[in-house]
C-alpha cells in the first residue's frame, strides 16, 4: 500500500495514513486503500486493537490530522459516477470500521477536518492532541 502503511504490534495494529503533503486527504487511492485493509483486518484474528493514526501536516505550527477530502484529486473526477463511487467506496469504509470485532482507536495529532472528522467519528474512541 503506498498511502496506509500498517504495522503490528504485539496485540495492536496500526494504520498510519501518510500523505502530509496534500494534508492526508481522502482521496481515491487512500479510501481505496482503507477499504482493502478494512476488508483484510475482518478477516484475521490477529490483534485486540486498531490504531488509526497519521503523520500529520504542520503549517504556521498547527497540526493537521486529516484535511477532509483530497480537493486537488476529487477535482479530477470525470463525472457524476466516478464521484458516486468515490463516496461509495468511503462510505463502506467507514461502515467496514463499525463493524470491525476489535476496539478502533482514532489518534489525532491535530485538526480533523470535513472527512476526517466523519472518519474519526466512525472510530470507538477518540484521542486528540
Amino acid at each position: 500500500m503506498q498511502f496506509v502503511k500498517i504495522h503490528h504490534h504485539h496485540d495492536r495494529i496500526v494504520w498510519q495514513l501518510s500523505r502530509p503533503e496534500r494534508g492526508n486527504g481522502l482521496g481515491t487511492s487512500i479510501a481505496h486503500e482503507l477499504l482493502v485493509a478494512t476488508k483484510a483486518l475482518s478477516e484475521e484474528s490477529g490483534g485486540r486493537v486498531l490504531v488509526l493514526t497519521t503523520k500529520p501536516m504542520v503549517k504556521n505550527g498547527r497540526a493537521t490530522w486529516i484535511a477532509g477530502g483530497d480537493l486537488k484529486e476529487l477535482a479530477q473526477l470525470l463525472d457524476r459516477d466516478e464521484a458516486a463511487a468515490y463516496a461509495d467506496t468511503l462510505g463502506r469504509v467507514c461502515e467496514s470500521l463499525s463493524r470491525i470485532p476489535i476496539a478502533v482507536i482514532a489518534a489525532m495529532d491535530g485538526a480533523a477536518i470535513g472527512g476526517g472528522a466523519e472518519l474519526a467519528l466512525w472510530c470507538d474512541e477518540r484521542l486528540m492532541t
